[in-house]
């Protein structure tokens, strides 16, 4: 994802790395390929914003902002339907973000989530020692 989010169980989890005002392209190049949609707000204005899509927050006055989350999966949330194929409604860039998360997850639930990061940087890398080692112990026996 162009926003590079912090991993699940981060401090930051659900939030990007990027700062949106002076974005650093060196280290994170593919926020250049980010499009944005704006909307100004007025009182009493509502605001959806669909699960898994990004945004960005600024109050031009100053007052009073409010803002009210509502955390549920959505009827397309990624979920397999009955016949076992994902929803083709699901826009690409929300079913890969989907996809990152449930990875981190389940990494944090095998391992534990302070090593989600090494253990992807591992794979990433192509070091896998540590199934040859598991490999060359169950073959000896």
């Amino acid at each position: 994802s162009g926003f590079y989010p912090y991993p699940v169980h981060h401090p930051h989890d659900r939030q990007s790395q990027v700062d949106f005002d002076a974005p650093n392209f060196d280290q994170f190049p593919l926020f250049r390929e980010v499009e944005a949609l704006e909307a100004v707000l007025g009182a009493g204005d509502v605001l959806y914003i669909p699960a898994y899509w990004w945004h960005y927050v600024e109050s031009a006055k100053k007052g009073p902002t409010v803002s009210l989350n509502f955390w549920f999966l959505p009827s397309w949330s990624g979920r397999k339907q009955s016949d076992g194929e994902f929803d083709e409604t699901i826009p690409d860039s929300v079913r890969s973000v989907i996809a990152q998360r449930e990875v981190e997850m389940l990494i944090a639930k095998l391992t534990h989530p302070s090593k989600v990061g090494r253990v992807l940087t591992d794979v990433l890398h192509r070091r896998f020692e540590f199934l040859q080692t598991d490999t060359a112990s169950q073959n000896a026996d």
